[in-house]
């Protein structure tokens, strides 16, 4: 690796996307935000959460804890969770994983069983 995987390097501003379709239900959920991690190991995030088959859109913010992980095993990511609070009143548990591409980008993926997501991340 020519970077280096701290916390100090990743810490910064992120503009992030998620998108997960499941293919029994045909909905898709799609959440655009910018997510800050500071270098104490808190985290900050803020965006939208649109839902396409019930028809969803609302305001979302969340704070939290992150960290760098898989350095022993060379396989660096970031992960960060707290709790996320929406405009509609509602909770949930807010988890964000990413591998570590480079200095400037965050990215995973996953699928099973007809769900899919995915998690792409900037700056």
């Amino acid at each position: 690796m020519v970077w280096s995987a701290n916390a100090q390097n990743f810490s910064g501003q992120w503009t992030c996307s998620y998108i997960s379709f499941d293919a029994g239900t045909q909905n898709r959920i799609e959440r655009s935000y910018t997510l800050l991690l500071y270098p104490n190991g808190t985290y900050e995030a803020a965006g939208t959460h649109v839902s396409s088959l019930i028809g969803i859109y609302e305001r979302w913010g969340s704070q939290g804890q992150w960290q760098i992980g898989g350095m022993s095993e060379n396989t660096p990511y970031v992960q960060a969770g707290g709790t996320a609070n929406f405009s509609s009143g509602r909770s949930e548990h807010f988890v964000f994983w990413g591998w570590i591409r480079g200095p400037n980008e965050l990215a995973s993926e996953y699928s099973q069983g007809g769900y899919q997501n995915r998690t792409s991340c900037g700056r």
